[in-house]
């Protein structure tokens, strides 16, 4: 996930969600199947959109409209009772300025993927927002695919 970050972050500080719809095309394998279907669906919205914002409105894995210099990969947690394979939650921080904050910009939630790698199954977002972004796209676009 380190590497995901360091080569992410600067992309999406130069493009935004532009870098959200090229990652997604690019390295499938990255995302769990239900988060890349979301992804996919959120991108096409934008994409037909004219004058007005048709998803999101905010690069989702640096939680972030006006993203900072970059981010740091924190420690990863595991649900105490979690069975082997379960999905682990790692933290991470924006740093700005100089300085990390004190609190994660965004958790990434990884499980397993395919071939025995790990993939983002879900990114949560702290107060005040206490939110995830599997839940906002299907706000965002509900349908029967989103059920």
């Amino acid at each position: 996930m380190r590497s995901f970050y360091a080569s992410y972050a600067p992309r999406a500080i130069a493009s935004g969600l532009a870098a959200t719809d090229s990652i997604i095309v690019e390295r499938p394998a990255l995302f769990a199947p239900p988060l890349l279907a979301a992804l996919g669906r959120d991108a096409a919205e934008r994409s037909r959109a004219t004058g007005e914002i048709a998803g999101l409105d905010f690069e989702p894995f640096l939680a972030a409209q006006d993203p900072c210099d970059r981010y740091e990969v924190g420690g990863a947690a595991r649900a105490a009772a979690a069975a082997p394979g379960a999905s682990v939650r790692v933290s991470v921080y924006a740093v700005c300025g100089g300085a990390r904050g004190d609190q994660p910009a965004v958790v990434a939630e990884m499980g397993p993927g395919a071939q025995g790698s790990w993939a983002f199954v879900n990114f949560h977002y702290g107060p005040p927002v206490d939110d995830d972004l599997l839940a906002l796209l299907r706000r965002l676009h509900p349908g029967p695919e989103n059920r």
